[in-house]
C-alpha cells in the first residue's frame, strides 16, 4: 500500500549483501589502522635506537617511548582480533 512512499521492502538476500558490504568496509578501515600503527611502531623503534646510541642520559625518554610502543602493540593486536571476528561474521552471514 505504501510502497510508493517507502519503496519495496528489501529481501533477506539484499539485506545480507548490504551487511557484508558494510562489514568489509569496516575490515578495510581496520586494515588501514593496523598498517598505520605498524609504520608508527617502526618510526618509534628507529628513534629509540638513535637515542640508545647517544648514551645513558636519555633513559626517561626511552622509557616513555617503550611504554607507548607496548601500548601500540597491544592496540594493534586488539584490532587484529576485531578484524578476525568481523571476518567470521561475514562468513556466517554468507551461509
Amino acid at each position: 500500500m505504501f510502497n510508493f512512499l517507502f519503496g519495496k521492502p528489501k529481501t533477506l538476500k539484499q539485506k545480507s549483501r548490504e551487511w557484508q558490504r558494510t562489514l568489509k568496509k569496516q575490515m578495510r578501515q581496520i586494515d588501514r589502522s593496523i598498517r598505520e600503527m605498524e609504520r608508527e611502531e617502526k618510526k618509534l623503534m628507529s628513534e629509540m635506537k638513535k637515542l640508545a646510541k647517544l648514551g645513558n642520559d636519555n633513559k626517561k625518554a626511552l622509557l616513555t617511548m617503550s611504554k607507548s610502543l607496548v601500548k601500540s602493540k597491544g592496540t594493534r593486536m586488539h584490532l587484529m582480533t576485531s578484524k578476525a571476528q568481523l571476518n567470521s561474521l561475514i562468513y556466517q552471514i554468507k551461509e
